[in-house]
């Protein structure tokens, strides 16, 4: 299951990868002592109705309003101080609201797991309100007093008691301002060691790492490809240009992470590129060629132009993976359709012929094995959870692992943890494809079609020994 893995490292689903959110705000946010944005919300989580989450209502009494979600390490981390202080000043007037960025049902089974005391609500599908503060990272606090000004921001563990009371006193923050970002430093030049035409280096294998991994480019002057920990059929793909659902091994590649190094003048691609295959052959005994194959795939066209998650980019913004989706900032429909294809572990054709930048985000009904993984390492552990979700061959678990999961979750959840262990690896802990398409067409206008198709590819078979 290393796909969910990788999620888990790069996303932060984790507490263990508490490093990787900052509580930090942009220039282009409102600013001390001036008035917050309005709150652009989908949905009231909980608390009052969406109708009463406004500035005029929250008038006469301090705000303490927190940015963040479920996959932010330090978010999480930081929940305990929060509901210490809604606690505390539960009878006083003092509104905590939290903005998240969730999809509304993977948000609610975490908080059965982890409860979040105070008010909550969901931002709308494209982050309007988190935008509209200039939030660059999270957890990020800001904090608005009686009189609906903007006194201060900080991180939510930083937030004392104290700091409430000053406000709830009319009396200046103690909180001091925050820090400005100092301008980068200039970029030092270094002149590059003479180097050989053609440079092709394949190291590992390697375990994987404490971080993320699996990563494959070519630099902007596509002079130079480097793989870092990467498995070989995404490495080969992103060198040639495939996206991982269409690169085909007949046999079996190796399940470890390498890296790769293929380094040589544009102008002799085809040459570089016959090396690279050379050396591969080599370090494997496998051919690399492309191909055309039939193959089921997904079509994706328009159904609708008028759906409530998709709009034309309106600023810059990336994306990524969510539980039960993922969502897009200024992107191609392209990318849209390579997310579809992460999803469904099968090839998926844009064919809505749209040149615009887009951004988005979609959240289907979960099935019960889907959130299994999620739920077992929050309950198990992350020892324990890898273990026992690894893409090894699990068809004959140790009983003792077993053993030691079934003591920490439900039996139901058990049940279908024996299940999705019996599957190949790759079709584990899947979403309903069913589920998936009709989010598509509900919240992004877009129709996905499965159907046969012959397509372009990237084959990987066994190298044919010469007999003479």
């Amino acid at each position: 299951m290393k796909f969910f893995l990788k999620l888990l490292w790069i996303i932060g689903l984790l507490l263990l990868i508490a490093e990787k959110c900052f509580a930090t705000a942009g220039k282009d946010g409102p600013q001390i002592s001036g008035f917050p944005p309005s709150l652009v919300l989908q949905q009231s989580v909980q608390g009052p109705a969406l109708s009463e989450l406004t500035w005029e209502k929250f008038k006469g009494k301090v705000v303490v309003l927190e940015f963040w979600d479920t996959s932010c390490g330090p978010c999480v981390q930081a929940i305990p101080h929060w509901n210490e202080l809604v606690e505390k000043f539960s009878s006083q007037p003092v509104i905590f609201l939290s903005i998240t960025d969730d999809n509304p049902e993977p948000l609610k089974n975490f908080l059965k797991i982890k409860p979040m005391k105070g008010w909550m609500a969901i931002d709308d599908p494209f982050g309007s309100t988190r935008t509209a503060f200039g939030v660059t990272g999270i957890p990020h606090t800001v904090l608005i007093d009686k009189l609906g000004k903007i006194v201060a921001t900080t991180h939510p563990i930083s937030l004392k008691a104290k700091h409430l009371e000053e406000l709830l006193a009319d009396q200046q923050t103690s909180i001091p301002p925050p820090k400005i970002d100092a301008d980068e430093e200039p970029v030092k030049t270094v002149s590059a060691p003479t180097r050989r035409l053609f440079e092709i280096s394949i190291n590992g294998p390697f375990s994987h790492p404490k971080s993320a991994y699996n990563f494959a480019e070519w630099n902007e002057t596509r002079e130079m490809f480097t793989a870092n920990k990467a498995y070989l059929p995404d490495a080969l793909g992103s060198y040639f240009g495939f996206e991982r659902e269409f690169v085909i091994s007949d046999p079996t590649l190796p399940k470890d992470l390498y890296d790769i190094i293929v380094c040589g003048p544009t102008n002799k691609s085809s040459e570089l590129q016959s090396q690279f295959v050379a050396a591969f052959q080599v370090a494997f005994g496998f051919d690399v060629k492309t191909n055309r194959r039939e193959m089921k795939v997904y079509e994706m066209t328009f159904a609708n132009t008028n759906a409530p998650n998709l709009r034309v980019a309106t600023s810059a913004g990336g994306g990524g993976g969510t539980l039960g989706g993922f969502k897009l900032g200024n992107s191609t429909m392209e990318s849209v359709a390579s997310s579809f294809a992460d999803t469904f572990k099968m090839p998926v054709i844009n064919e809505t012929r749209s040149t615009n930048l887009w951004e988005m985000k979609i959240g289907w009904k979960m099935t019960v094995a889907e959130n299994l993984p999620y739920t077992i390492y929050r309950q198990v552990g992350r020892e324990l959870a890898e273990k026992v979700l690894d893409d090894s061959d699990m068809s004959q678990p140790d009983a003792k692992i077993l053993q030691a999961v079934r003591e920490k979750i439900s039996a139901e959840d058990f049940v279908v943890l024996e299940t999705e262990l019996k599957k190949p690896a790759d079709e584990r802990f899947r979403p309903d494809p069913t589920n998936v398409v009709e989010a598509a067409r509900e919240q992004l206008g877009l129709r996905l079609t499965l159907t046969n198709r012959i397509v372009p590819v990237l084959e990987i078979t066994k190298k044919q020994v010469d007999i003479h």
